[in-house]
């Protein structure tokens, strides 16, 4: 018999026992154990790689809660009471701008003096005493 047909015999006999169901030869079975412990140990590495991905979302989750603000119904009126800091300059009975932080995050907002005789420098820190369409009015913090 030639090499070829031996070849295709023992394909042919394997394609068989397959078939069959039959227990595969002693020489053939610590390759089986080994690939099998193999796929055992990648399913517990894709499980545990799954379950360190679900802490590290939870983690990161939880940062973005403590420091985002998450809501867009913050009104101007809630920046009442809070210091803030001139970064365009107002002047006497005219309009500057300061940003103070609010709901979480740097805001930019129109201002003017309560007492429209006052002015405010650029730099200079600002309290919030009142609100009128979107425009604060501040007086000096203290």
């Amino acid at each position: 018999m030639t090499r070829a047909k031996k070849s295709a015999a023992a394909q042919e006999q394997t394609a068989h026992s397959t078939l069959n169901n039959e227990q595969p030869s002693r020489a053939a079975q610590p390759a089986i154990d080994a690939v099998s412990a193999a796929a055992d140990a990648l399913g517990q590495g894709i499980q545990l790689a799954g379950h360190i991905t679900g802490k590290l979302m939870k983690s990161v989750q939880q940062v973005n809660d403590r420091f985002v603000c998450t809501s867009s119904t913050v009104t101007a009126k809630e920046a009442i009471g809070l210091d803030g800091e001139v970064i365009v300059a107002v002047p006497q009975g005219g309009a500057g701008e300061v940003v103070l932080s609010l709901g979480g995050s740097l805001r930019h907002y129109s201002a003017r003096a309560r007492d429209g005789r006052r002015s405010f420098k650029r730099g200079e820190k600002v309290r919030v005493v009142d609100v009128a369409s979107d425009t604060l009015y501040v007086t000096e913090a203290k």
